[in-house]
């Protein structure tokens, strides 16, 4: 509609000053995480979350009739937020694509340029509050860019509530919901007029869905840290595509085991993991059976765990005997899931994975 619900510029201001502040704070911590565990999908996540934080600040800062007079900046800084913002995870939108490869090795340079050039688009915006024009509501351009913006959230969300389905966790749940609220903050356009009921309820949904992703993401990355960086060679290809198999401490500690074994088997098993997900999900496996086929994949050659090193790293052919006791690593593979009931399962796939 084209009523005003609630028309006050007070409110509007101290609500967004308080809750977009909250954003920041929130997406910063996501970005601190990000930095130190160099995490590519979730440093480009930090600054999609500071860019729909920062700029709906500039708009609450600029509201007219509390610090500022009428200008512009109140609306081109909310409807430039979620482009600019869309701009930092389009490499995840394709995380094959070469712009998507490309991003992943080079994401710091790509997050902090982005941030850098925010930061200065939101300081140009409150020291000169007219230097953009301000877009109108309901107008075709504002209609397509809102538009657009929401189709990247949406991609986004899917891909999240993909990884949910697969793993079994609510953890990429969150950061799914997170996306969609912020995406269908920005149909705000498609309204008539500032202060209707649609107008608080974009407020909301774009609050709602930043502090919802910050967290989730949060929450999910430092969980798994330990585990970014034993499958960094993986994520660094396709981001979170075997980051969210709902991997329990033994997995971790059998993987981290490997590692210190053999650096050469634990970067197999880790691109073999990579490489059955993506057969799985061309399949169209559903999704407990693509969480199954990348737990086996990635725990297949656990069983070299019992081989000696003076064996399993001897230069030359192998003896028969030694053979024997290389062969024999399957059986002790299974033997070592078998532990887990939550494992277990996969111990008949550990098994015979030599025997085709």
């Amino acid at each position: 509609g084209t009523r005003p619900l609630w028309e006050s510029p007070m409110a509007l201001f101290l609500i967004v000053l308080i809750a977009a502040s909250l954003c920041v704070v929130a997406s910063g911590a996501v970005l601190v995480v990000a930095w130190s565990s160099d995490g590519a999908e979730l440093g480009m996540l930090a600054a999609f979350a500071m860019s729909v934080s920062v700029l709906p600040l500039v708009h609450g800062l600029t509201t007219p009739g509390v610090l500022y007079e009428q200008n512009a900046a109140t609306m081109s800084s909310v409807m430039l937020a979620l482009p600019w913002a869309s701009i930092a995870v389009a490499p995840l939108v394709a995380p094959r694509s070469s712009l998507g490869r490309w991003v992943s090795r080079r994401w710091k340079p790509w997050v902090s340029l982005h941030l850098v050039l925010l930061l200065g688009l939101a300081a140009g915006l409150l020291v000169r509050p007219s230097m953009l024009p301000a877009p109108q509501f309901g107008a075709a351009s504002s209609v397509v860019v809102a538009c657009l913006s929401l189709v990247v959230c949406g991609a986004l969300s899917i891909r999240h509530l993909r990884l949910s389905w697969i793993s079994g966790s609510v953890r990429p749940l969150m950061v799914a919901v997170g996306f969609a609220f912020i995406g269908a903050s920005g149909l705000v356009w498609v309204a008539r007029a500032p202060f209707t009921a649609g107008f608080w309820l974009a407020h909301l949904f774009d609050i709602v869905g930043v502090l919802g992703l910050a967290i989730g993401a949060f929450i999910a990355y430092r969980q798994d840290r330990t585990f970014t960086e034993i499958v960094r060679p993986l994520v660094a290809n396709e981001p979170l595509s075997a980051f969210e198999l709902g991997l329990e401490p033994l997995v971790h500690r059998f993987v981290a085991m490997l590692e210190t074994k053999d650096v050469i088997t634990r970067d197999h098993v880790v691109r073999t993991a990579a490489h059955a997900i993506r057969v799985g999900e061309h399949l169209r496996l559903p999704g407990v059976e693509i969480h199954r086929l990348g737990l086996a994949a990635l725990l297949h050659d656990l069983g070299k765990l019992s081989i000696p090193d003076e064996i399993l790293n001897k230069p030359g052919k192998l003896d028969a005997r030694e053979f024997e006791i290389v062969k024999a690593h399957t059986i002790a593979g299974q033997a070592l899931v078998a532990q887990s009931t939550v494992l277990a399962d996969i111990g008949p796939i550990v098994r015979g994975h030599h025997e085709r």
